[in-house]
């Protein structure tokens, strides 16, 4: 049987984190700003796709994804009083801080699962809610090797939990028999990847949700290859 295996990124493969909250947050104070967090929590939720589901950008992925973001966050500066030559350094910084490998922290068994999966015969896929250079990030921790595709929110236009991210990963990635999604969010990567017709796999699960619907649920990554058939 050929299996594809679609491997959720941060708080999966990585510990979970608030990197577009602390990267703003260091941004801004390299250019002189400390704001209250909730106010950058607003911003963010207010602009950054994955907190946002419901809305479609097929036509603006990619570099346009990244554009429409760090042109929010200079307007963003601007409004709270930078200059314009600190909100664009701002925006940049940004950037720079939170697609570098060294703000992330691979769980220690993720990239020996994932080749474990790879030597048994299974394709490894990435599909994150993330930015287009996720598979740097990836690369830096050892995954690439055992990976066949990184597929991201930012370049399909769709968010999870939405049917149309995980069809459009299953089309990309080709004919296999089963998709298997593995998260350890239960809305997003589960809920989402069962709406779509995977099979799925719940990781670190989080206290009270046991009962989550899923074909499986394992406490950590090396567990997953002594329950794939």
């Amino acid at each position: 049987m050929k299996t594809a295996l679609f491997w959720d990124f941060d708080g999966t493969l990585i510990y979970a984190n608030e990197s577009f909250y602390e990267s703003f947050r260091d941004a801004l104070a390299e250019n002189g700003m400390v704001l209250p967090a909730a106010e950058l929590y607003d911003f963010l939720h207010a602009h950054v796709s994955w907190h946002n589901p419901d809305r479609s950008f097929t036509g603006r992925t990619g570099g346009l994804w990244w554009s429409d973001l760090q042109e929010a966050m200079k307007a963003f500066c601007l409004d709270h009083g930078l200059s314009a030559e600190a909100a664009d350094h701002t925006a940049f910084r940004f950037r720079q801080i939170v697609t570098s490998s060294e703000i992330y922290q691979p769980y220690p068994d993720a990239a020996e699962t994932l080749k474990t999966c790879h030597e048994r015969g299974y394709d490894n896929y990435i599909l994150s809610s993330n930015f287009p250079e996720l598979p740097a990030v990836a690369e830096a921790f050892g995954f690439s090797p055992y990976i066949r595709d990184t597929l991201l929110s930012a370049d399909i236009g769709w968010e999870k939990p939405r049917p149309e991210l995980f069809l459009e990963a299953m089309r990309q990635a080709g004919n296999y028999d089963e998709y298997v999604m593995i998260g350890d969010n239960p809305a997003k990567d589960i809920a989402g990847g069962r709406a779509a017709g995977m099979k799925t796999i719940y990781v670190h699960p989080r206290p009270g949700t046991e009962s989550t619907e899923c074909d499986a649920i394992v406490g950590e990554l090396c567990d997953i290859p002594g329950i794939l058939k």
